[in-house]
Order: C-alpha cells, then sequence, then structure tokens
C-alpha cells in the first residue's frame, strides 16, 4: 500500500521535473514539501488511525503496549503532529482489521490522485510563467538554393 504511494509520489515528481528545466528543479523539491502540509497527510491517516482504535474499542495504552511503541508517539500520530513509519503504520492498520486496511487504501488513493492534481496545477503554472521570461528563439531562414 505504501510502496504503491512511494512509487505514485515518485512518478509524479519524475513527470514533474521533467517539464521543468534543470536550473528550476530545486523549485519541485519546495512543491514536495508544501504538498503535505496541504493536503494534511499527517492530520488524515491520524484521525483514520484514531478512528480506528477507537471503533476496535482499544486504549491507547492497549495499542502502546502491544505493539511496544510509546503512548507519546500514538498520541501524536493520531493528532496528526507527525506520522508513522510505513510498517508501523501497515502493522497497526492490519491490526484493526480488513475494513481498516480498505479504509486506509482508499485515503491513500485519494491523497495520491490530490497531490498530482496539485502538482500537475503547479507544474503547469511555473511552465507558463518560465515561457514568460523567456524571449523567443529566432530560427534561422532555410532558403532553397
Amino acid at each position: 500500500m505504501f510502496r504503491c504511494l512511494m512509487l505514485a509520489i515518485g512518478a509524479v515528481l519524475n513527470f514533474a521535473q521533467s517539464r521543468l528545466t534543470k536550473a528550476r528543479a530545486g523549485v519541485l523539491k519546495m512543491i514536495h514539501y508544501n504538498i503535505g502540509q496541504e493536503l494534511k497527510i499527517n492530520e488524515r491517516f491520524g484521525l483514520l488511525l484514531l478512528g480506528e482504535r477507537k471503533n476496535s474499542g482499544r486504549s491507547v495504552r492497549y495499542i502502546a503496549r502491544r505493539f511496544r511503541i510509546s503512548r507519546r508517539n500514538i498520541q501524536r500520530w493520531e493528532q496528526g503532529l507527525s506520522s508513522p513509519p510505513a510498517k508501523v503504520f501497515y502493522r497497526l492498520i492490519q491490526h484493526y482489521g480488513l475494513t481498516a486496511v480498505q479504509r486506509a487504501q482508499i485515503l491513500d488513493l485519494e491523497i495520491q490522485l490530490e497531490k498530482y492534481e496539485m502538482v500537475k496545477r503547479r507544474t503547469a503554472a511555473e511552465a507558463a510563467q518560465f515561457s514568460d521570461q523567456t524571449e523567443p528563439i529566432e530560427m534561422p531562414m532555410l532558403v532553397a538554393g
């Protein structure tokens, strides 16, 4: 699931990077960080973790002991202040059952699509801005002789 997410993000970033010149490639890294904040990825996955834990009737303390994770980390993840490592997230979601896995996959897909659309819009805006700044190149005329 998360490997698919990473591959999709990589594909989107590679697509966007191919559209920019090497001089503009540094902008892409800034776009990547802003996207995560704008889409509130940590908060959305945190709400999923919180909801699934509460649906299962488990306490933070139980989950912390069961998976050998600090309660503070679990609370930070559920509040959206940080995100768990992909392997830990996957183990937690599997623990909550098949419907939790399906919800996580749907959320993952929604975020991938939103990221793609955002990068596509920003790349188009950057390309338009870049083309406005450059002067047209005069091509030599070929004369048949």
